[in-house]
C-alpha cells in the first residue's frame, strides 16, 4: 500500500515539474513574446506583451519593450502612449532612463508639431541634466521663436561654449543678446557667426547693426564694406549702404554721410525702388543739411514732397528750411533750426527690432511656453519651501534697495521695467507708501498695455490677496497684462492661485535682483 502511494506521488511531483519546467514557460506570455522575437515574429510578440499589461498596467519593461519595438516598425502614435505611460508611472531604473523617455517623446512632439509638450520635455530634462546639448537647443530656440529673450539667451549663450563653431547657435545667441539688450554679447556672437560662416548675408548686417550700436563705428564699416562690394543681394547691399551712411553722420563724416546716401538714392532709382527711393531722399536731405549744404538739402525734400505728402513731417521740414534760408543773417533767423532734428532722424532710422524681424527666427504660431517655464518655477519652489524652509529666496540680498529713498526706488525700479522691455508710459499715484510703486507701460514686443507693481517689502511674503488684488487692478486699468516685482517670496497659497490668474506674471527675488545690477 505504501509503495502503491509513493508511486503515485512520484508520478504527480514528476507532472508538476514537467509543467513547472517545460510547459509553463512556454505558456507564459514573457517568455513567449522572447521566443517570437528570436524568430523575429514581433507581431506576435507585441500581442503576448499585451496581455501581460492586462494583468500588470504598471509594468514598466513591457511598456519599454512595446514603445521600441512600435518604434521599430514606424507606428509612432503607439510607441508614444507607452512612452507617456512610462511618464505617468514615473518610475525609471538604470535601463530605463527618464531623460531618453523624455528626449524621445520630445522629437516625437517636434515632429507632429506638438511644440508645447515637446518644450515641456526638453525643460523637464535641463533640471537634472543642465549641460544636455540638444534640450538646450530646442528650449533656446524654440524660446526665441516666442520672443522671450532672456530665456532663450540663457540657454543659448550656454549652448554656444559647448559648440563655439556652429554657425545656427551662435547667430540664435546673438539675436538672444540682441534683443535682450545685450549688445557687447551680441555683437561677439555675430562676430564668431560670421566668422564660421563669411558668405552669411545676415550675420554681416547683424553684426553691423550691434557694433554700430556698441558705437564701434570702424568695426561696425568694416561689416558694411563686406556687404557692399560682396553680396549678390541688392536689398543686403541698400541696407549696407545707408547703415554705413549713418554710421559716418554719427562720427562726424558728413561728406562720407552724403555720398552713401547718394549712393542708396541713385540704387533706388537704378532698380525702379519708388517706396526706398522716398526713404532714401529723406536722408539724402539731411546728410545735406549736416554737410552745410543747405540748399542741396532742400532740394532733396522738394523732391520727396513732389512724390508723398505725407511722408513723416516732409512738409514741415521744407516749411522750416525754406524759411530759414530766407531769414538767414536777418533779426528774424529761425531760433531752432532744422539741423537740430538731426538726432530725431537718425534715432528713428533703424527701429530696435530691426535684424529681429530680418532674420526668421520668429515664429508664426504663439505658444504658452511662458507659462511652463512659469509653472515650473512655481513647482521648483514649493517642493524646496517643504525642505529648505525658503532658504533659496532668503538669501537674495535686497539690503542696497530697502535703504535707498523713494525717489531713487522708483528711478531703478523705471530702469529695471525698461530692461524688461517696458515703454513706461505713466507714473500711477495708486500706491502713496514708500515700499512700492506703479506704472502703467506699453510692452515694446507686444505693444499690450501693461500695469507693473514693484514692491520692496521687507519681512513679509506676498500672500494671495495682494495676487488677487493685483489682478483686479489690471481689469480696472483696462490693461492686457500685469508685472508685479517682488524683493519678497510668494507664499504657497500665493503660487497656488498664481495658475489661475491668467493675466499676472510675477517677477521674482532673483530675476529683480538681476534687473537692478548695475
Amino acid at each position: 500500500m505504501l509503495f502503491n502511494i509513493l508511486i503515485v506521488a512520484a508520478f504527480l511531483l514528476g507532472i508538476v515539474a514537467y509543467y513547472l519546467y517545460f510547459i509553463a514557460p512556454k505558456l507564459n506570455p514573457f517568455n513567449r513574446a522572447e521566443s517570437f522575437l528570436n524568430e523575429d515574429k514581433i507581431e506576435e510578440a507585441i500581442t503576448e506583451y499585451i496581455k501581460i499589461l492586462d494583468k500588470a498596467p504598471y509594468d514598466i519593461s513591457v511598456h519599454k519593450k512595446l514603445a521600441d519595438l512600435y518604434l521599430k516598425q514606424g507606428k509612432e502614435d503607439l510607441a508614444m502612449k507607452h512612452l507617456e505611460r512610462l511618464v505617468d508611472i514615473n518610475r525609471f531604473t538604470p535601463d530605463i532612463v527618464k531623460s531618453d523617455i523624455y528626449r524621445t517623446l520630445g522629437r516625437m512632439y517636434l515632429k507632429k508639431g506638438l511644440v508645447e509638450r515637446a518644450f515641456e520635455k526638453y525643460y523637464e530634462i535641463l533640471k537634472e541634466f543642465p549641460a544636455d546639448s540638444e534640450s538646450l537647443y530646442h528650449v533656446g530656440f524654440i524660446s526665441l521663436g516666442q520672443e522671450l529673450f532672456e530665456t532663450a539667451y540663457k540657454y543659448l549663450e550656454k549652448l554656444a561654449k559647448q559648440e563655439p563653431a556652429n554657425f545656427e547657435i551662435l547667430f540664435g545667441a546673438g539675436i538672444a543678446a540682441l534683443q535682450s539688450q545685450r549688445i557687447s554679447e551680441a555683437a561677439n556672437f555675430f562676430k564668431d557667426a560670421f566668422g564660421v560662416r563669411a558668405d552669411s548675408d545676415i550675420a554681416a548686417l547683424a553684426a553691423a547693426f550691434a557694433f554700430y550700436r556698441k558705437r564701434d563705428y570702424n568695426t561696425a564699416l568694416h561689416y558694411t564694406a563686406h556687404l557692399i562690394e560682396n553680396s549678390s543681394d541688392d536689398a543686403a547691399r541698400f541696407i549696407a549702404n545707408r547703415l554705413a551712411g549713418f554710421i559716418y553722420a554719427e562720427s562726424n563724416k558728413p561728406n562720407l554721410a552724403l555720398k552713401h546716401f547718394e549712393d542708396v538714392k541713385n540704387f533706388c532709382i537704378e532698380h525702379g525702388w519708388d517706396v526706398e527711393l522716398i526713404t532714401a531722399l529723406y536722408d539724402a536731405g539731411f546728410a545735406a543739411l549736416i554737410h552745410g549744404k543747405t540748399e542741396l538739402a532742400y532740394d532733396y525734400w522738394n523732391q520727396l514732397y513732389q512724390m508723398d505728402r505725407n511722408f513723416k513731417d516732409t512738409q514741415e521740414l521744407i516749411t522750416r528750411l525754406r524759411k530759414e534760408m530766407d531769414s538767414y543773417g536777418s533779426k528774424y533767423e529761425e531760433v531752432k533750426p532744422v539741423i537740430n532734428e538731426k538726432q530725431n532722424w537718425i534715432a528713428s532710422a533703424f527701429p530696435d527690432d530691426f535684424i529681429w524681424n530680418l532674420c526668421g527666427l520668429k515664429s508664426d504660431t504663439s505658444y504658452n511656453i511662458a507659462g511652463i517655464i512659469s509653472s515650473g518655477k512655481s513647482s521648483v519652489r514649493r517642493d524646496k519651501r517643504e525642505t529648505d524652509s525658503l532658504r533659496e529666496q532668503e538669501d537674495v540680498d535686497f539690503e542696497f534697495l530697502y535703504k535707498v529713498d523713494s525717489e531713487t526706488f522708483r528711478s531703478m525700479s523705471y530702469r529695471a521695467c525698461e530692461k524688461m522691455g517696458f515703454i513706461i508710459d505713466d507714473i500711477l499715484q495708486t500706491y502713496r507708501e514708500s515700499d512700492g510703486v506703479d506704472f502703467l507701460a506699453t510692452n515694446k514686443e507686444t505693444k499690450q498695455k501693461t500695469l507693473i507693481w514693484v514692491r520692496r517689502w521687507k519681512g513679509t511674503n506676498v500672500g494671495e490677496i495682494p495676487l488677487r488684488n493685483f489682478a483686479q487692478a489690471i481689469n480696472d486699468a483696462k490693461a492686457k497684462q500685469g508685472y508685479f516685482f517682488t524683493t519678497s517670496p510668494l507664499t504657497p497659497a500665493a503660487e497656488g492661485i498664481l495658475k489661475n490668474l491668467e493675466k499676472v506674471r510675477v517677477v521674482y527675488p532673483d530675476e529683480f535682483l538681476r534687473l537692478l545690477q548695475n
